[in-house]
C-alpha cells in the first residue's frame, strides 16, 4: 500500500516537472530571439576609408576596423557611407528618416552644424582623431621628395603650362578648407591664383585619385591619404590643426536599441587609437590621437 502511495506521488512529481518544463520552454525561446542583428548607419570622412574599411563581397576586409567591431559583435552590422564632411552633412539634413546613427567628421566645422541643427547629440561629441595635410605630386612630374613647398606652388604651376592642381571643394570638403587656409597664409591673393590652375573635387579621396592617375599633376591631401598610394611624391607637410571628431546622431541615442550600439562603436573607435603598442590601426594608417 506504501509503496503504490509512494508510486503516485513520484509520478505527480514527474508530471509537475515536465509541465514546469514545458511552459519554461517558449519563455526561453523568446529571450533567444531578441538577439536579432542591429544595423547602425555609418556617415565617415572618405579619409578614413581605409583604416574602417568597405566592404568586399558582404565583408570588410581583414585588418580594417569595422571588421573588427563586427567580429567582436556578431549581432551588430555597420553600414558606412563614405563621403567629405560636408556632403555627409548635408545628406543628414535632407533625410526625413533620420537613419544615421555615428558621425565621423573631418573637421569641427561640419560637426558643430551637425549639433547646431539638431542631428548630433553634442554630449556624444568626441575629438578622435589628428591629421596633416600634405602636397603630393605625381612621379611623372621629375619632383623628388620634400622639393616643392606650398608657398612655391604657384610659381611652379605658372613656370610649367599645362599642370594643374587637385583641391577639395572648400564649400563642402575640409581638406579644400585646410588648403585655403594654408595658401591665404601665404598672401590674401595666393588662393584666387591658385584657382585659376586648380580642379575642385567633392571628397579628398577624388582628389588622391586624381593625382594618382597624372589627371592633376600636383594634389593637396590628408597624410593618411597619401600613405595608401606610395607611388606619390610627398612635397611638403603642414600641421594646421586638423582633428575628426565623432558624435552620435539624437535618433539613435532616443532609441533604446540603436544607442547601445552607437555607443559601442564608438568606444572601440576610442580604444583603438589610444593604443601605443603598435597594434592600432590608425595609428597604422597615419592618424594619431587627439591630446584631449
Amino acid at each position: 500500500m506504501k509503496s503504490n502511495k509512494l508510486l503516485k506521488f513520484v509520478s505527480s512529481f514527474a508530471l509537475s516537472i515536465v509541465l514546469m518544463l514545458g511552459l519554461a520552454t517558449p519563455s526561453f525561446a523568446a529571450s533567444t530571439g531578441t538577439n536579432s542583428t542591429t544595423t547602425l548607419n555609418l556617415m565617415a570622412a572618405a579619409s578614413t576609408r581605409y583604416s574602417l574599411g568597405e566592404r568586399v563581397n558582404g565583408v570588410y576586409p581583414s585588418g580594417t576596423l569595422l571588421r573588427a567591431f563586427e567580429d567582436q559583435n556578431p549581432n551588430t552590422k555597420v553600414n558606412v557611407t563614405y563621403d567629405s564632411s560636408g556632403n555627409l552633412l548635408n545628406q543628414m539634413k535632407a533625410d526625413p528618416n533620420h537613419s544615421a546613427d555615428v558621425f565621423l567628421s573631418a573637421d569641427l566645422a561640419r560637426m558643430n552644424s551637425a549639433v547646431t541643427a539638431n542631428i548630433i547629440q553634442a554630449s556624444t561629441v568626441y575629438n578622435l582623431l589628428n591629421n596633416k595635410l600634405v602636397l603630393v605630386g605625381n612621379p611623372n612630374t621629375g619632383l623628388t621628395e620634400n622639393s616643392l613647398q606650398y608657398s612655391d606652388v604657384l610659381g611652379w604651376l605658372n613656370d610649367n603650362p599645362g599642370t594643374t592642381i587637385a583641391v577639395g571643394d572648400p564649400a563642402v570638403v575640409p581638406a579644400g578648407t585646410y588648403t585655403k587656409q594654408v595658401f591665404d597664409a601665404i598672401d590674401s591673393t595666393t588662393w584666387n591664383d591658385i584657382l585659376t590652375h586648380a580642379a575642385l573635387y567633392s571628397n579628398v579621396t577624388n582628389v588622391l585619385n586624381a593625382v594618382a592617375k597624372n589627371v592633376n599633376q600636383l594634389g593637396s591631401v590628408y597624410a593618411t591619404d597619401a600613405k595608401t598610394q606610395p607611388q606619390l611624391i610627398v612635397l611638403d607637410s603642414k600641421d594646421v590643426n586638423i582633428i575628426y571628431p565623432i558624435g552620435i546622431t539624437n535618433a539613435a541615442m532616443n532609441d533604446t536599441v540603436r544607442a547601445p550600439a552607437a555607443q559601442a562603436l564608438v568606444n572601440f573607435l576610442k580604444a583603438d587609437i589610444a593604443k601605443t603598442n603598435g597594434s592600432s590601426v590608425f595609428r597604422n594608417f597615419g592618424f594619431s590621437a587627439v591630446v584631449q
